[in-house]
């Protein structure tokens, strides 16, 4: 469970052996409900009120507050693997092992609790419940202009939500599209690569062949300039499906430059499974 500000304030009392109205007196306040309301993370606290508390019980502002941008952090970081790498059920167990209003005090943590839940709905095809989800993130972005780097890959997820329920959801991915103007570095490729390969996976749904070609392009383009693999074979299985559907003559050879290439990178993927893929005989 997440440790919020009020839990270290309790911690530290309980460790103190003190009761909350015996706080409130060395406060020079007989509002034991004020304890009550930091402990609980309930109502409003004047923060004159809060500095006699911490106060009283030797904490500073920063020991109550770094452990929980820590702990966010990691929170964070964890849901995002669990999401990239598909596993969206230990991803919302996840979520949910931390109480609603850690989630509510706080607008970037909202945006994800929304953003998240709405993938995992989606992924079960709960594409109505998916919807107002990802419409409660969209209106934390708009209504407070904050944490608008993430509209992009949100604006996917809507899009994707709204083919799921049979309407066309191209709009968002030109949306998303316009938006997205990232600055290249080695702490930042590997988003760069994922969202473009999201983005050639929206076009491709539409049929917009060209665009998809192209966002593998800039993925492909990035990789090599840091010399990594990530996301490598599934970009190029994606570019092999692209052909495909384009039926282009360059199907074939691009089908044994994946196989080679997936094979040197240890794939598991053979001509069996892109036979599978391709309902070849």
């Amino acid at each position: 469970m997440v440790r919020l500000i009020g839990d270290k304030i309790r911690q530290k009392r309980i460790s103190f052996g003190y009761s909350q109205k015996t706080v409130a007196k060395m406060c020079n306040s007989d509002s034991q409900s004020m304890i009550s309301r930091l402990e609980n993370n309930h109502g409003a606290v004047n923060y004159q009120d809060l500095f006699r508390v911490l106060n009283v019980l030797e904490l500073s502002i920063t020991d109550v507050m770094e452990e929980e941008i820590t702990e966010e952090r990691q929170l964070l970081n964890n849901l995002k693997e669990l999401r990239i790498r598909g596993e969206f059920s230990k991803m919302m167990r996840l979520l949910k092992s931390y109480p609603l209003e850690y989630y509510e005090r706080d607008i970037k943590r909202s945006i994800y609790y929304y953003w998240y839940s709405s993938i995992y709905h989606a992924s079960r095809k709960e594409y109505y419940k998916a919807d107002r989800l990802i419409d409660a993130a969209i209106k934390e972005i708009e209504d407070t202009n904050q944490f608008r780097h993430l509209f992009p890959e949100i604006l996917i997820a809507k899009g994707n939500i709204t083919f799921g329920k049979n309407k066309n959801g191209l709009n968002y991915y030109i949306k998303a599209n316009k938006l997205y103007h990232p600055i290249s570095s080695s702490e930042t490729y590997k988003d760069i690569v994922r969202i473009n390969y999201l983005f050639a996976a929206a076009h491709c749904r539409t049929e917009k062949y060209n665009l998809a070609h192209s966002h593998i392009d800039i993925a492909i383009k990035e990789l090599n300039k840091y010399e990594s693999n990530y996301l490598r074979v599934k970009l190029e299985l994606s570019r092999l499906i692209l052909l495909f559907r384009q039926q282009s003559p360059e199907f074939e050879s691009q089908k044994l430059f994946f196989l080679k290439f997936s094979k040197a990178l240890g794939s598991s993927t053979n001509m069996d499974s892109l036979n599978k893929i391709f309902n070849f005989e």
